[in-house]
């Protein structure tokens, strides 16, 4: 199952490599996906436009991924809600903490105002 995930892996990255690459002054013979990624992106091109294309070839290449290397996307979405969670638990502590200080700062402030303390020798 890992080597079917791989080749899958294979001939969606150089069919999107072909398609899509930004294209420098170096040029390939075959291409910037080589022969396969030109026969892939051309054959999926002709069948599904390119919205559909890229569509088909992204998912073949997170599945590829996934198949090979025994990743789970349900694991990663998972784990990256967990953070997203820990993160919005600790702006919150960091927010209320800086909040906290900006009211004992604005409480100082206050009670320095309103306090008027006559030094000597100055008549009022």
């Amino acid at each position: 199952m890992r080597w079917l995930g791989f080749i899958l892996a294979l001939i969606a990255a150089t069919g999107i490599t072909e398609r899509f690459m930004i294209r420098p002054r170096l040029t390939l013979p075959e291409g910037y996906g080589g022969i396969l990624g030109a026969e892939v992106s051309e054959w999926f091109y002709q069948g599904f436009g390119a919205t559909g294309m890229a569509i088909v070839l992204v998912t073949m290449l997170l599945a590829g991924v996934s198949l090979s290397t025994g990743l789970s996307s349900l694991w990663l979405l998972d784990g990256a809600g967990h953070a997203a969670i820990q993160l919005t638990q600790t702006l919150r502590s960091f927010l209320a903490l800086l909040a906290g200080r900006l009211r004992f700062r604005r409480s100082v402030a206050a009670a320095d105002a309103s306090v008027n303390i006559d030094e000597p020798g100055q008549e009022k």
